[in-house]
């Protein structure tokens, strides 16, 4: 086949029907890549002439809208739902119907189910700087064979109002951060903001409706694959003393419990029937996202038993997870609950003894049979607890103390990779308060574009 030379004009113009579908997307990139430099050099022709544009140019810039017709729609999509959020944000720029088409909600959305078939590549990391008194949010590579380098800091637009430090981080998922600058609790009507640090967008969500009488609330944050849908989960919790205990003068009371949603399609709170939920999660900010479900420690009074308290944003109803016998009756303060490489939920079992912690993991989600301990972790001197996994290479994450004359609450940290087998630590090259550290595993969505 003879070879073809494609230069590019004002006016851009496909070849004949002659080559595969290789051919196609390689030349189609190839238009694509000449078709954001034209609209480059429109922008500064614009800017020189002070919004003044030749006739002939402007019209061979509306002409860029007619190379969509080459391809139905529906095979348009299917190429761009593969490509990096990066790359579709300059695609916007190529014609009004591609800016109008890569916005829409129905292109979100394939898009996101589209990155959640892969494994995630980057970690995000948050940590407070003492000395600048912000918040830094970095990526970092998340390939087995690397060294979970730094790749980029986002610029974050947003600072706590009602303090000098962070904004508490209620939860992660699909490419959203949800905040609540409540300050873990203290101001329990305060903001609520979901974040993309992809495309840089926030927003700020309505105040809740319904407000407590004290400050025990729980907050989760969460995904609806049914409906493609971003949920805030409110529960707020009040302790009232029945007649007979107020008689008796009985130290105990009863919690009576009140629960809304935030829908970010239906962009405002909802409440929710509850059934009975006479339990609450041992620690109201430690919580973990998985299949569909916001999972917190729980702990049953009735029967003296821990457990896992979970909310399905899928249906809107709560439910629990029993744990093996070994952890249902163990001090649950001593524990944690993680997602394991995301492939189960997982309890990591510290020992402040023996300076270890057991990790175990459920293999089949919510069959209580198929708990099982995976490996124990032995502590080096100076970790403080594992806050993440790595993506199966066995590595796991932890906070390490900094060697700081200070209060635990003041004390500074840092991020490790820790290899259990070689006990072989790798620094992610970031310091800042030990409460601040957070990392995600992160893939990048267009979610709040739309």
């Amino acid at each position: 086949m003879a070879s073809h030379h494609f230069t590019c004009t004002h006016q851009l113009v496909f070849p004949p029907l002659l080559f595969s579908s290789l051919q196609w997307l390689q030349l189609y990139l190839f238009e694509i890549d000449c078709l954001i430099k034209l609209s480059s050099s429109a922008a500064r022709i614009i800017s020189k002439s002070k919004g003044f544009l030749d006739p002939n140019l402007s019209e061979s810039l509306k002409n860029q809208d007619k190379m969509s017709h080459y391809f139905p729609e529906e095979i348009l999509i299917e190429i761009l739902i593969k490509l990096p959020v990066k790359t579709l944000i300059r695609f916007t720029l190529v014609s009004k119907s591609w800016h109008t088409l890569i916005r829409s909600s129905n292109f979100v959305s394939k898009h996101l189910i589209n990155q959640n078939k892969k494994i995630p590549t980057f970690l995000l990391l948050r940590h407070f700087n003492e000395d600048d008194k912000k918040e830094h949010y970095t990526f970092h590579s998340n390939d087995e064979d690397s060294s979970v380098s730094k790749l980029a800091e986002i610029n974050f637009p947003l600072k706590s109002r009602v303090s000098s430090t962070f904004l508490r981080i209620v939860g992660s998922c699909n490419g959203l951060i949800c905040f609540c600058d409540d300050q873990f609790g203290t101001f329990p009507t305060k903001p609520i903001i979901l974040f993309n640090p992809s495309i840089q967008k926030h927003l700020f969500l309505p105040l809740p409706t319904v407000h407590p009488r004290s400050r025990d609330y729980v907050l989760g944050f969460g995904f609806d694959s049914q409906k493609s849908d971003f949920k805030v989960l409110r529960i707020v919790y009040d302790k009232t003393k029945s007649q007979s205990q107020i008689q008796s003068q009985s130290p105990s009371v009863d919690l009576s419990a009140k629960a809304e949603i935030y829908s970010l399609n239906k962009k405002n709170w909802g409440k929710i029937k509850l059934t009975e939920l006479d339990s609450k999660p041992i620690c109201s900010w430690r919580n973990v996202y998985y299949n569909g479900v916001v999972h917190w420690l729980a702990y049953n009074k009735k029967n003296s038993r821990n457990f896992i308290l979970g909310f399905d944003f899928r249906d809107e109803n709560f439910r629990e997870t029993l744990l093996p016998e070994a952890l249902a009756t163990a001090h649950a303060a001593s524990f944690d609950v993680n997602v394991h490489c995301d492939d189960g939920l997982a309890i990591v079992e510290y020992n402040g003894f023996t300076r270890s912690c057991n990790v175990w993991v459920m293999k089949e989600y919510g069959v209580m049979g198929s708990w099982k301990k995976l490996y124990n972790i032995d502590l080096v001197e100076g970790m403080d607890e594992v806050i993440g996994f790595r993506n199966n290479n066995g590595e796991v994450f932890v906070k390490m103390l900094a060697n700081d004359p200070l209060p635990y609450h003041l004390k500074r940290g840092f991020v490790v990779s820790y290899d259990p087998k070689s006990r072989l630590i790798k620094d992610l090259g970031v310091l800042g308060w030990l409460n601040s550290l957070y990392i995600h595993n992160y893939i990048d969505t267009l979610a709040l574009l739309a």
